[in-house]
């Protein structure tokens, strides 16, 4: 459980990082202690999920390491059985399938919003979107 809230503070703060202090300081409210903390940013770092941008600040390993595709704005519209419906970049409504979403789950709530890698690809007429990693929640 600390090491969803914790992932979901590197998320938050995007390629910029936190220090470890400050992911402290913030997760204390949520009774979280700073061993903890320290304990689930080293299980995020060794999964790979975190890594250290610069000395003392961690960020998402999503947001560092950059994959094939562009960089999408992403706000989920509405949740239907099997699929869901986004808006990307305030422009174009895609549908995002289940399989084509590699991120956090809980991210995928009705006025969600997000950076990711993606692509958009067309299946039978309509705009369908693949979400390769999610850089920073907004």
């Amino acid at each position: 459980m600390a090491a969803k809230l914790t992932c979901m503070r590197l998320l938050e703060a995007g390629a910029e990082g936190m220090t470890l202090k400050e992911i402290a300081q913030e997760m204390e409210a949520e009774g979280v202690t700073p061993q903890i903390v320290k304990a689930a940013l080293s299980i995020l770092m060794k999964n790979e999920a975190a890594a250290e941008v610069k000395r003392g600040k961690y960020a998402p390993t999503s947001s560092v390491k950059r994959k094939p595709g562009g960089s999408y704005e992403i706000l989920v519209e509405k949740i239907c059985p099997g699929s869901a419906v986004v808006t990307v970049n305030d422009k174009w409504r895609a549908r995002l399938e289940p399989q084509d979403y590699n991120g956090p789950r809980n991210l995928i709530k009705k006025n969600s919003r997000f950076i990711a890698i993606a692509e958009l690809y067309k299946m039978n007429g309509t705009l369908h979107i693949k979400i390769k990693d999610v850089i920073q929640k907004l």
